[in-house]
């Protein structure tokens, strides 16, 4: 296993990263805490349970609309004991794999049939564990979805003006949608806009912080995430979800 972040893996991890938000975003911003209760999912005899992890989330989700299958697992293992025994057990099996590491995440990605799977490992600071994602797509469908698509996606909330849709997550089971975009325009510009386009709709903000921003209106909540780009502009990252929609 390498110890550095293969380009290859580049436009793969940009995806799993936005899945990683999901879990997260939907317990902490979107739930009450009897809606929180549902992402402590306990399965059956599964891969994950194999190597002595648990399946923390479970859920059927559009990458740019096309299926796929999600599951985060939580292991109690350290962040390179989990990389390492995911890589062996798929070795174990003859499968075709590439896992690459770097101080804080890992990547890898195994081809299984006529299935690609992809994973996330994140090391928990300051906590004992790892977190893994794991993203499974049939491989046409996973091609597809890493083609970005020419407009952005999300009808429900306002999308920045001239914005370039870079990732599309739909969660089937929650009803959350992710839209990541990108544009020139610098953050201060971009979050004015929004906090005024979202005011004439109706929508409260509710949280105020340096780059982000949580409104509601109604059952409907947005959050809106804004971080500034590698060659400059904004990245913009956009949630919305219904309150009260449990998952399964």
């Amino acid at each position: 296993m390498k110890n550095h972040f293969h380009p290859k893996l580049r436009g793969a991890s940009c995806l799993l990263l936005l899945l990683a938000l999901l879990p997260i975003l939907t317990a902490t911003f979107f739930t009450t805490s009897a809606e929180a209760r549902v992402y402590s999912l306990t399965g059956g005899k599964s891969f994950a349970e194999g190597l002595g992890w648990s399946v923390a989330y479970s859920t059927k989700m559009d990458i740019n609309g096309r299926p796929a299958d999600v599951q985060v697992w939580s292991s109690p293992d350290r962040f390179f004991r989990s990389m390492a025994k995911l890589q062996d057990a798929w070795r174990a099996r003859g499968i075709r794999e590439g896992f690459v590491a770097g101080q804080e995440m890992g990547w890898g990605m195994v081809v299984e049939d006529d299935r690609l799977i992809r994973y996330l490992v994140i090391n928990m600071e300051g906590r004992a564990g790892t977190v893994v994602y794991q993203t499974s797509q049939k491989i046409e469908d996973a091609r597809a979805s890493m083609k970005r698509k020419s407009v952005p996606q999300m009808e429900a909330v306002p999308t920045y003006p001239g914005a370039k849709p870079l990732s599309y997550l739909a969660d089937k089971d929650s009803g959350m949608e992710v839209e990541v975009t990108e544009t020139r325009a610098p953050v201060f510009q971009v979050v004015n806009w929004f906090d005024g386009q979202m005011d004439s709709l109706g929508w409260k903000n509710d949280v105020m912080a340096e780059g982000s921003r949580i409104y509601q209106k109604g059952q409907l909540r947005m959050y809106l995430g804004l971080k500034r780009g590698e060659t400059g502009g904004t990245v913009i990252s956009s949630v919305f979800k219904k309150s009260g929609v449990k998952t399964k």
